[in-house]
């Protein structure tokens, strides 16, 4: 789902404010969610996730060389990427945190949880990853591996994720597809087990027909936390989430409130 759009504001000199540039004030959140995006995805797939969500602040992570970044240098290192994301988010103001990944996101939140862990900071209050194998699932290299361009393609079409005008545009494939290769580099460069046992509770979220990662794939991630593990399944295919928002988001909703 390689969608192109504007800029938000010609020059953003706050790090916090490029990683999370549709970030609204909130006064009255007391939670944060954090979300992280799909490969090739963007920080404005979640805009509208502040208005659903009015008990949160809503942090949509744009990744360097995405959308409202786009000029910056893509990263395919998922070390690197974790270590500038950790940065920033430590900076933030003080409140609880839920990590909500989807795809590719739930990768980069798994291990940014890690990442947090070991620099000391408090994990957060739930870690939800949608539509991802587990990370030591056996089946990554043939999901997650290298693909040319036809085949990349293909796949988007399979997943039924993008519009069939994006997929036949020679134009915006040729702006879209180096994006979408880096980010499948950042699941292959991403940290290898031993995995840190988490202790914050771990909610896996899938599409009921994702051709990709089926709900049994997901009970891999039980594995992954000491605490409550479960899965939740919605209608849809892999890209269900931003299809039909309304189920995840009630569920989410019920994830931010205080324990």
């Amino acid at each position: 789902m390689a969608i192109t759009e504007t800029t938000n504001s010609a020059a953003l000199e706050d790090p916090a404010e490029r990683w999370f540039p549709w970030r609204e004030p909130n006064p009255r959140a007391n939670v944060r969610l954090l979300c992280l995006p799909f490969s090739g995805g963007v920080a404005l797939n979640y805009r509208a996730w502040s208005r659903m969500l009015p008990q949160a602040d809503v942090c949509a992570v744009e990744l360097p060389g995405h959308g409202t970044r786009r000029r910056e240098p893509l990263i395919a290192d998922m070390s690197i990427l974790v270590q500038q994301l950790l940065d920033v988010v430590r900076r933030l103001p003080d409140r609880p945190l839920v990590v909500f990944g989807h795809s590719l996101g739930a990768f980069v939140g798994f291990d940014l949880v890690q990442a947090m862990v070991e620099s000391g900071m408090p994990e957060p209050r739930c870690l939800v990853v949608s539509a991802a194998l587990a990370p030591d699932d056996r089946k990554q290299e043939s999901v997650y591996g290298e693909r040319t361009d036809d085949e990349t393609i293909e796949r988007l079409r399979r997943l039924d994720g993008t519009p069939k005008e994006v997929l036949e545009n020679e134009e915006l494939m040729a702006l879209s597809l180096p994006v979408i290769r880096a980010d499948y580099r950042l699941i292959k460069t991403r940290r290898q087990p031993p995995y840190r046992l988490l202790s914050c509770p771990l909610v896996g979220f899938c599409g009921a027909d994702d051709p990709l990662v089926s709900p049994s794939d997901m009970i891999g991630w039980q594995q992954r936390s000491s605490r409550s593990c479960s899965t939740r399944v919605f209608p849809g295919r892999h890209f269900y989430v931003h299809q039909d928002s309304a189920a995840p988001l009630e569920e989410i909703a019920r994830l931010l409130r205080p324990v």
